[in-house]
């Protein structure tokens, strides 16, 4: 998806007036051990500059090798990693795109790190001038969250003036 992404503003023409982040999240490492990470940031705006550099990054990115306790994930670590540590300054279009197949730990869950739940999360990016799009990945071991799992995404995604910025996909 991330490639889809670079693909097409490469066809428009917008790859110089881009920097591309990269920010990795899975679940939380004490409830499954051989996670190795909560969030890791790949590649921060600055380093994304350089669209090659940018691509051989992401191919360092792997999948986990062990599955984590449920269908849950805490997406909402990798969207407050990539709100709080990559430095927005000097870029007049901020957004964050979550891809993810997974449901988000919500604020009351005992795994969640950040405690936040979709709308505080959403105010914090907000605060500082970005917009989240959620690309939803709706895959048949996931179904029967489905619906639950889009409300929260939606509401991450919700915009003020253009609506929810939520795609499933």
């Amino acid at each position: 998806a991330v490639k889809r992404i670079y693909d097409t503003l490469g066809s428009a023409n917008l790859l110089g007036n881009v920097n591309f982040g990269l920010v990795a999240f899975r679940d939380s490492p004490a409830a499954a051990p051989g996670l190795d990470y909560l969030v890791r940031t790949y590649v921060t705006l600055e380093q994304g500059r350089d669209g090659k550099g940018f691509l051989s990054r992401v191919d360092a990115l792997k999948a986990a090798s062990i599955s984590s306790t449920d269908f849950r994930e805490d997406a909402f670590a990798g969207v407050k990693q990539a709100i709080e540590s990559m430095n927005w300054q000097g870029h007049d279009a901020r957004y964050i795109v979550l891809v993810t197949d997974a449901g988000a730990r919500d604020a009351d869950d005992p795994l969640s790190s950040t405690g936040l739940g979709a709308t505080s999360l959403r105010q914090l990016a907000q605060d500082k001038g970005i917009a989240i799009f959620v690309l939803h990945l709706l895959t048949p071991a996931t179904q029967a969250d489905h619906d639950a799992d889009a409300g929260a995404y939606r509401k991450l995604a919700d915009f003020p003036g253009i609506g929810s910025l939520y795609y499933g996909v």
